[in-house]
């Protein structure tokens, strides 16, 4: 065992040569070491930036979902306006399909109270003959005995008998009831 204690022969000479090399490595070994060091103070400077800096983001990501919230309310705003001027151009639509229905069976002689009943949605306006034979199935026909004033003949009161009966009753006035 001492045998493996004791350097041998060889090993003083490759000391001896290893020593320029070695002082190479520890060069290199301190430039790495050096550089390692210089990395950690910078790691160690950004750190500290980013903890500075980090309450300005939370407080920038904090108004921007502010923002976000507020862009989505504008475009639930958009859509309800949209909505509501879809529902009034419908509306709109619906009242000029009835002002033209009821223009139609005043001229057909329907009541203009019936053609509120019906469902203008059914019924091409653009089509006359067709409107007109629905509208003529609502005309009022006259009963076939009685009198009609609209009919002309013999025992129909004319307009001035009409005025005469209705506003000249009596002659004096009895607007105060005397």
């Amino acid at each position: 065992m001492s045998e493996d204690l004791l350097p041998q022969v060889g090993d003083e000479q490759a000391a001896e040569q290893d020593s320029p090399e070695n002082d190479k490595m520890d060069a290199e070994l301190a430039r790495v070491r050096k550089e390692a060091a210089n990395y950690r103070v910078k790691l160690r400077e950004i750190e500290a930036k980013w903890k500075e800096a980090e309450p300005v983001l939370s407080q920038y990501q904090a108004q921007q979902e502010a923002q976000k919230t507020e862009a989505q309310k504008l475009a639930e705003q958009l859509q309800a306006l949209r909505q509501q001027l879809s529902e009034q151009e419908t509306a709109a639509a619906q009242a000029q399909r009835l002002a033209t229905l009821t223009k139609m069976a005043t001229r057909m002689g329907v009541d203009p109270d019936l053609v509120e009943l019906l469902d203008t949605s059914k019924l091409d306006l653009a089509d006359e003959k067709a409107v007109n034979a629905v509208l003529a199935k609502l005309v009022m026909r006259a009963p076939a005995t009685g009198s009609n004033p609209n009919r002309a003949g013999s025992d129909a009161e004319t307009l001035d008998a009409r005025r005469a009966r209705l506003f000249q009753r009596n002659s004096r006035s009895t607007l105060l009831g005397g």
